[in-house]
């Protein structure tokens, strides 16, 4: 049964614009008024084709906060984004397409899981080889690739302490989509 579009309009941060003809909006308010007049028909199964496009980022995220709500009241979404952020944030499962066909496919930690992370830093001192690990370095700036962040964090932390190393810049980052992201693109040769 449809909903109030009062509501709606207030869900989409639209109410105060009730009274404003369509060809009047901008552009970001008629992208949230495109998502309200899907939301009012009170959908089970909702098709996004890159609902924050276009949106200030305070519309971008009062958006994803909808779609989370809309999420736990069981609503189904497919949902195509060039935000990967967006897509870590919403989806249960995630599809990553290349030149035209889905390149990998699965949880967010499945996918990811396929990807380091990475520690940098910048020191004087090389920093150790760990088992398990890369290490590219460039002059005094160094970037360690692990599987296993947390533990190889600390080992890095302990080994700057004990050898009174101080790490300028540190960082210790998770792996993401945009890293599996980059790698699938990165790896397929450019067609002749």
């Amino acid at each position: 049964h449809p909903r109030d579009p009062i509501v709606v309009l207030k869900e989409v941060d639209l109410l105060h614009r009730k009274d404003v003809r369509v060809g009047v909006l901008s552009g970001g308010e008629q992208r949230r008024l495109d998502l309200g007049c899907a939301l009012v028909g009170d959908p089970t199964l909702l098709f996004l084709d890159e609902p924050t496009t276009g949106l200030d980022p305070e519309s971008r995220r009062n958006v994803r906060k909808l779609l989370v709500q809309l999420k736990e009241r069981g609503v189904t979404m497919i949902l195509t984004t060039h935000y990967l952020e967006e897509a870590e944030m919403l989806c249960d499962r995630i599809a990553i397409m290349h030149k035209g066909s889905f390149a990998r496919e699965g949880t967010l930690s499945e996918l990811v899981s396929t990807v380091s992370a990475e520690i940098s830093f910048a020191s004087q001192l090389a920093p150790p080889q760990l088992t398990g690990t890369t290490v590219t370095s460039e002059g005094d700036a160094h970037t360690v690739f692990t599987e296993h962040l947390q533990e190889d964090t600390l080992r890095i932390l302990e080994w700057a302490r004990e050898n009174s190393v101080e790490l300028q810049g540190f960082a210790a980052r998770p792996a993401t989509l945009e890293q599996l992201f980059l790698q699938i693109a990165g790896s397929t040769p450019v067609d002749a």
